[in-house]
């Protein structure tokens, strides 16, 4: 039981840092076609940099060499579910302590995504709109899991 927990926190966590890189790589792509001077532009801009830094405060990142004494959240939760699923025998009390400290870091991560997500994006779909630029789109979650074969 412990390792499917662990198992659907990193699935959780895999998919709020793909739909941020996608939103991230969006974002991007639509202000280095608008004017840089634009306000806009630089809203995007910005977003793009928001999505980048909750993106990279989750996970460690290959760009310019690991950072070996970064201990990101998706590594802590793919340590512990290799040695959680790697042993014949039940958790831990302290294994499934630090489960259950995962899962309470996982919703404030939620929480922190529907920031950039929620309000932000709604607001800058509408700004596009005024433009007549395509808007950012999200992934839903059950979009996500079909594209990723359920």
């Amino acid at each position: 039981m412990t390792s499917l927990r662990l198992y659907r926190l990193l699935e959780d966590l895999t998919y709020l840092v793909e739909t941020a890189i996608e939103l991230r790589d969006a974002a991007q792509a639509v202000a280095a076609d608008l004017d840089e001077s634009s306000g806009l532009g630089r809203r995007l801009t910005a977003y793009a940099d928001d999505l980048e830094t909750f993106r990279t405060d989750l996970v460690q990142s290959s760009e310019g060499g690991l950072d070996r004494s970064a201990d990101k959240l998706r590594e802590r939760m793919g340590n512990l579910f290799g040695a959680v699923s790697g042993y014949d025998g039940r958790p831990t009390d302290s294994q499934q302590a630090r489960t259950e400290a995962l899962e309470e870091e996982m919703t404030g991560v939620r929480a922190r995504f529907d920031d950039p997500v929620g309000a932000r994006l709604t607001e800058l779909n509408a700004a596009l709109a005024e433009r007549e630029i395509e808007p950012l789109s999200l992934t839903t979650r059950e979009e996500w899991e079909a594209e990723a074969g359920g």
